[in-house]
């Protein structure tokens, strides 16, 4: 009688292990799903960084370009006719330009030959700043 008891457990114990290998358990395929929720998560906040990237990136480059056209009407403009007295400043969409023309001298005492002119173009929280010397010999 022992001898076909312990033959009974050993036949299951071979059953159990044929069964085992067939699929996956619940935990098995939990795990799997928790590390698969993980890789998607991760790709999707990169994606999320690189689509907040590319819209800042795209806000720059539309700010300096107002920016230069602004430069490039001030410097057709003749020299005499630059006004100093206050910036110009207007809105274009969501951006906010300003330009100011300041007078330096670097011929003497009462020569307006040089005029500072700064370009800001601003939105949500962020600016772009460029700046340029224009002489005017007389």
């Amino acid at each position: 009688m022992k001898m076909s008891m312990k033959k009974v457990v050993i036949s299951m114990l071979i059953i159990n292990r044929k069964l085992s290998k067939k699929g996956f358990s619940l935990i098995e395929l939990m795990v799997a799903v928790v590390i698969l929720a993980m890789a998607v998560l991760g790709i999707f906040l990169a994606f999320s960084s690189a689509w907040t990237g590319m819209a800042v990136g795209r806000d720059i480059t539309v700010a300096t370009n107002y920016a230069r056209g602004e430069m490039e009407t001030i410097k057709n403009k003749p020299f005499e006719t630059l006004s100093t007295e206050e910036p110009t400043n207007y809105t274009e969409g969501k951006f906010s330009i300003s330009t100011n023309i300041i007078n330096e001298s670097i011929g003497g005492a009462g020569r307006n030959d040089l005029k500072r002119v700064t370009t800001t173009v601003s939105w949500e929280n962020r600016e772009v700043k460029l700046e340029m010397l224009i002489y005017g010999y007389m």
